[in-house]
């Protein structure tokens, strides 16, 4: 099976600055906000942000308006640290799995971000239909946040690689999706997937089988996850 030397230049670092998290704020009391972390987010240089639809259509009515992203402000003593900016819902592509928010904050403001992904950073649509089966693939995103907060080990970055496992088509024989040999863990949802350095879809789920436990139908990951292809983002941002 062909495989492809990743020709990242150490991607994961060179762009983990345009990687955010999506979060909500939640107040309990007067004193007192519960913030959730619910999945990862692509900075645009534009201000806007890329997610998953799920990720954005988890978020209960009532809390919308408390959405932020978690963007890298510095790292000091080898430990990142992030300001949170509010953003807004523009638009989504429920079938494609893809939310498009937005910086709520003006350009002039110190919290506006100087960095973001530019629309040559995804692949177009031949470059995605040339992709092989077998080859290489880099996810970067915030598995598990909540966990790792509770933990005391605060927001951490993530990378993973896998491979393409295959190419999935719609029924008018278009590109709909791929299959990588990766589980895409809570958190990841949202993430860049990256070949040779440029963004090949956004990482969406995995694949589970339900099995019966004492009577309760449990979804098991089998360890494939699905890959939105960039194609439907460059098509939603336009």
């Amino acid at each position: 099976m062909p495989t492809s030397k990743m020709k990242n230049d150490n991607v994961i670092l060179k762009n983990q600055e345009s990687i955010v998290f999506i979060g909500i704020q939640e107040k309990i009391n007067k004193e007192q906000m519960r913030v959730s972390l619910r999945g990862t987010g692509m900075l645009l240089d534009t201000g806007e942000v890329l997610t998953c639809a799920h990720v954005y259509n988890e978020i209960p009515e009532n809390l919308k308006e408390s959405m932020f992203v978690g963007v890298m402000n510095k790292s000091t003593n080898k430990v990142n640290d992030y300001k949170s900016i509010p953003i807004r819902f523009v638009k989504k592509d429920d079938i494609h799995d893809i939310a498009l928010l937005k910086i709520s904050v003006s350009k002039d403001d110190k919290d506006y971000p100087k960095t973001g992904y530019s629309r040559e950073s995804f692949s177009p649509l031949d470059e995605i239909e040339n992709l092989e089966v077998g080859s290489e693939v880099i996810i970067s995103g915030f598995p598990i946040a909540a966990d790792f907060l509770n933990m005391g080990m605060g927001i951490t970055l993530m990378a993973c690689h896998g491979i393409i496992g295959n190419k999935k088509f719609n029924p008018n024989n278009d590109i709909d999706f791929l299959l990588i040999d990766k589980q895409i863990t809570p958190g990841y949802s949202g993430s860049p997937v990256y070949q040779d350095g440029k963004i090949i879809g956004i990482a969406s789920g995995t694949i589970n089988q339900n099995h019966k436990i004492e009577g309760k139908d449990i979804a098991i990951p089998i360890g494939v996850g699905v890959v939105r292809t960039s194609n439907y983002i460059l098509a939603l941002l336009k």
